[in-house]
């Protein structure tokens, strides 16, 4: 990645040109926004819901296997190996209710490393194809060192950082924060996105390459949150975590 497009992800670049920085404007309205973020959260919740069922269904027939569920979730895999039922069936599940699956293979794009391409089905427009995972920082939180050299870091359009980087300092810190936050028996993020073994298989959304100018974006970035009111069930499988923790009514 050349210098030139690195910089927009270098913090420190960012705070040094903030008063000439550019501006990302949003093109649509308030009322079409919340209908975007709505029907991202609704897309996000199904998925969610088609990995439960799987979950609940590979445990009955692998009991054994996903009796190691929580390495399963750090590492990707279980003890046992890659052949967890969860992990089997997760991807089919998912192209079942989407309608497609995505494979990562190098980029068609020149010097762009890898890419993300449609494998199998087809994408409805406005449908949600993938999650960008990583530890999500407000604007004021500690991110220079994860920032050097690291071409994942996302800037959202109200100041939010999600650290995309499944390697080095930013795996360490997103494994922290996995390992910190439990509400009971609930986990409240999915971390085997950090390995090849990914429980989610939406999952990849770093992995996107930019736009050029010779070649046209055929997705939209698009933000939406996740709310408290969320199922809490349904957190094991987001591949977010803040890295301040959230707290919630009711808990210390």
């Amino acid at each position: 990645m050349s210098w030139k497009s690195y910089r927009h992800r270098l913090v420190p670049w960012l705070l040094a040109n903030w008063k000439s920085r550019s501006v990302r404007r949003l093109k649509q309205s308030a009322e079409e926004r919340s209908h975007i973020a709505s029907d991202i959260v609704n897309g996000v919740e199904g998925v969610c819901s088609v990995l439960s069922a799987t979950e609940h269904t590979a445990r009955g027939t692998c009991s054994s296997c996903c009796a190691a569920g929580c390495r399963l979730r750090l590492t990707g895999r279980s003890k046992y190996g890659g052949g967890c039922s969860l992990l089997q069936h997760s991807g089919p599940a998912v192209r079942a209710y989407c309608g497609f699956s995505l494979s990562v293979r190098n980029s068609s794009l020149p010097n762009a490393g890898l890419g993300v391409f449609l494998a199998e089905g087809n994408i409805r427009k406005g449908q949600l194809v993938a999650l960008y995972p990583g530890t999500v920082y407000q604007s004021f939180q500690p991110i220079f060192f994860q920032s050097l050299g690291n071409p994942f870091i996302l800037r959202c359009v109200d100041g939010l950082l999600v650290d995309g980087n499944r390697s080095r300092l930013s795996s360490l810190v997103f494994r922290s924060c996995w390992h910190r936050d439990r509400l009971g028996d609930h986990f409240l993020g999915e971390s085997s996105w950090l390995t090849k073994y990914s429980i989610n298989p939406l999952s990849i959304g770093q992995i996107v390459n930019n736009q050029t100018h010779d070649v046209p974006a055929n997705v939209s970035y698009e933000e939406a949150n996740l709310l408290i009111g969320f199922p809490i069930e349904y957190r094991c499988y987001i591949p977010n975590l803040n890295y301040q923790p959230l707290v919630y009514a009711g808990h210390d």
